[in-house]
């Protein structure tokens, strides 16, 4: 890519955010699933992407209120939303808005997440033991699938279990979301005490 194409490139994931979001600054999407909806030889740039306009001011990325949830939470500002609506007069931005060939694709409704919807209530912990137990396992699953989300939760439930804050009901929700992800689960390291944590019994 040229200098031109990567603006370009990173305008159109600011509009896409905005158009996933609404153009609300009071909706909020998870980083895993907005990069899931992307080919997985563009996770890394979509990553990086995202800490620069969270650099910039446009987006804010933070953890989620609810202990439950994995992952971290993407919100516009009111900076982002004036960027995407109002654009400066530069000529290569008004292109990116006008060129509709470099609109990112439709990724759908991704409003309906079993993790994005997880209970606040989440406040029963689990042993250290129990967390490295399930996070073994999510590790095995890495290995055997290639999937960037998966990658995502995999970090995310790594520090919660080092931080020894994991619930049960965050496992539990995890358990969903992997079912949901469409990968194989399979594996030696799915024993019947991982299986009841993430609810696939």
């Amino acid at each position: 890519m040229d200098v031109t194409e990567r603006q370009q490139y990173r305008f159109n994931i600011l509009k896409k955010i905005y158009d996933e979001l609404k153009g609300n600054y009071n909706e909020t999407i998870l980083d895993y699933k907005f990069v899931e909806l992307f080919p997985k030889n563009e996770v890394k740039n979509i990553l990086d992407i995202l800490k620069y306009w969270n650099e910039r001011g446009y987006i804010s990325i933070n953890r989620p209120k609810s202990i439950a949830v994995a992952g971290n939470e993407i919100k516009l500002t009111s900076q982002g939303i004036d960027h995407v609506e109002k654009p400066t007069a530069d000529a290569s931005t008004e292109k990116y808005q006008q060129d509709s060939s470099m609109t990112v694709i439709n990724y759908g409704n991704m409003t309906n997440s079993p993790i994005s919807n997880a209970s606040f209530g989440a406040s029963i912990t689990i042993t250290q033991n129990e967390g490295y137990e399930v996070l073994l396992y999510l590790q095995d699953l890495l290995k055997r699938n290639n999937n960037p989300a998966l990658e995502i939760i995999v970090e995310n439930t790594e520090s919660k279990v080092k931080n020894n804050n994991a619930t049960r009901d965050y496992f539990q929700n995890l358990g969903k979301a992997l079912l949901n992800m469409g990968i194989s689960i399979t594996s030696n390291l799915l024993t019947p005490s991982v299986a009841t944590l993430l609810g696939i019994v």
